[in-house]
């Protein structure tokens, strides 16, 4: 039984019916695995004597997607051992600690990798990743520049260099980039939705729909190009239109956590709270691992007035991510919503002491400060 076949069967299983996939380890460490069997009904066992670590990659998705965190570690960690000189063991295993919320240890897989292989490009990429999702931009910089400096002809590399300086204000470094990247592949999918943002940030509106536009156009299989196109259309403040395509893609998507949250907010923009709660409901468990689905959630339940609700979203989701500013911010807002100024202080301090460099958590510490006649 060829490895290609299994590894295509395997996928297909996962994807149609995980439950229909059963994965285990034999008694000399090798893996056993129940597939549909391709000569018609029901399953047929496989064992696979040789440590393949695709395979292993695979195993440990279909157990986090099916909700095994530890079994989905165990596995992610037998491909770190099993082939410690292949950079994606490291990017997966530290991907599955992120996803379930424990970026310390996701940032101590990524340094093992940067250890063992410094000039790999994709592990490096992926720590500037991880920082840019702790609110670390400088981290993020940085760490997006040696990926360049170790693949300086690789796309995804300049790419998500030029995502970084757009986040820290140089659009112009940015698009330039973006241009150099455009003008050898003009169609290429990632490259036209970086376009997208800039252009939104720089108020080039027609452009930023045009880019989405093409990409979705050019990648429709892709969710994260149809995931930009609703978000251009909120920021374009079309509620409407960003509720239209969300809903298109979801046919194509059903399981997209980020599209039933752009859907939810197109419909709160719409003032429309019941389906705007249920959406983002459906997006928190969908991915519970994503930080910004409690935020979105609780920043409903607050405009909605309903503070204790959106309290206990936000402490839901700062137990599960302890160290996402946006919670934590949204949890000040709750409790000065209320009158609470010292239980808002008290979580201003905490974004301020994560977040030291943001502006506007500074303004808020400041406010608060007064309100509560301390000083900042």
């Amino acid at each position: 039984m060829g490895v290609d076949w299994i590894v295509e069967n395997m996928t297909t299983a996962a994807a149609n019916d995980p439950a229909k996939l059963q994965v285990n380890a034999g008694a000399e460490g090798d893996i056993v695995l129940s597939l549909p069997n391709p000569a018609g009904a029901g399953l047929v066992d496989i064992k696979v004597t040789q440590q393949v670590p695709v395979l292993m990659r695979l195993v440990s998705s279909v157990y986090l997607d099916g909700g095994y965190p530890e079994a989905a570690l165990d596995w992610g960690r037998r491909m770190v051992a099993s082939a410690p000189f292949e950079p994606g063991s490291y990017i997966h295993l530290s991907n599955v600690y992120t996803r379930l919320g424990r970026s310390a240890d996701a940032e101590q897989v990524l340094a093992q990798g940067i250890d063992k292989l410094p000039r790999a490009a994709g592990i490096l990429r992926q720590r500037s990743s991880l920082a840019l999702r702790q609110g670390d931009l400088q981290q993020a910089l940085t760490w997006a520049q040696r990926a360049v400096e170790m693949a300086p002809q690789e796309p995804v590399m300049q790419l998500s260099l030029a995502n970084v300086q757009m986040q820290l204000g140089d659009f112009e470094a940015a698009q330039e980039i973006v241009n150099r990247v455009l003008g050898d592949q003009p169609t290429l999918p990632a490259a036209l939705r970086v376009r997208s943002l800039i252009s939104l940030r720089t108020a080039e509106l027609e452009d930023a729909l045009d880019a989405a536009v093409m990409a979705a156009k050019v990648a429709p299989e892709d969710v994260g190009m149809r995931v930009n196109l609703v978000n251009v259309h909120l920021q374009l403040g079309d509620a409407d239109q960003a509720r239209t395509v969300a809903l298109e893609a979801l046919n194509d998507h059903p399981t997209s956590a980020f599209l039933m949250r752009l859907l939810s907010i197109a419909y709160q923009r719409g003032a429309d709270f019941e389906p705007a709660l249920e959406w983002a409901g459906k997006a928190l468990d969908a991915a519970p691992h994503e930080p910004v689905m409690y935020a979105n959630l609780a920043s409903i339940y607050l405009q909605f007035g309903d503070i204790d609700q959106a309290k206990a979203q936000l402490q839901a989701g700062i137990s599960e991510h302890p160290g996402f500013v946006p919670l934590m911010r949204l949890l000040a807002n709750a409790h000065q919503r209320e009158g609470d100024i010292e239980g808002a202080l008290s979580w201003a301090l905490k974004a301020q002491d994560a977040a030291p460099a943001d502006a506007g958590i500074r303004n808020l510490v400041a406010v608060l400060s007064k309100k509560a006649g301390k000083a900042a």
